[in-house]
């Protein structure tokens, strides 16, 4: 009777532990990474291809009380290469931005596409990704941070290169 059947995602409250039924979101694979947002939103990064029975790859953003798709962000994943299987498995937020790291290579947000492999940085307020910000590591991002004074992220992974420089499993951008 203590059982709660809850899929790759759930919620409890922080001071009492207790499981907080309100918010059950049903997604078809794992989630790997979370970040709280401004205006009580959540962006939740994994390894899912739907939620909600909704398609969305890899990233969505919901409202933290309820689960339910923000319907203002739009933004998808996507991932060119390696089967097309999306990753999202950092996350994390400064100056405004939402940053991602995994194994993907573009971010659609209606018509226009962005270039961005394996890192990739989103306007928190419009869910737009930065067209000109791609640290383009040749293999999956696993974890990011960004500074305090926001100026540089740190990235670990399973990478090499970000674009010709070396960088042997982390990597700091500006």
């Amino acid at each position: 009777a203590d059982k709660v059947a809850q899929s790759y995602l759930a919620a409890f409250n922080a001071t009492t532990g207790e499981f907080i039924s309100a918010f059950r979101p049903v997604l078809n694979n794992q989630v790997k990474a979370l970040a709280a947002l401004p205006h009580g939103r959540l962006a939740v990064g994994g390894e899912f291809t739907t939620y909600g029975g909704v398609a969305r790859s890899g990233l969505v953003v919901v409202d933290a009380t309820t689960g339910a798709l923000d319907p203002t962000w739009t933004t998808n994943v996507q991932n060119r290469i390696s089967g097309g299987k999306v990753s999202v498995r950092g996350l994390d937020v400064g100056g405004g931005y939402l940053y991602a790291t995994g194994a993907f290579t573009h971010f659609v947000h209606g018509t226009s596409t962005a270039y961005a492999k394996n890192g990739a940085r989103i306007a928190v307020s419009t869910g737009v990704p930065d067209y000109n910000w791609n640290p383009e590591f040749n293999g999956t991002g696993t974890a990011l941070d960004v500074s305090d004074d926001l100026a540089r992220v740190y990235f670990s992974g399973y990478f090499t290169k970000a674009k010709s420089s070396t960088a042997d499993r982390a990597a700091a951008v500006s």
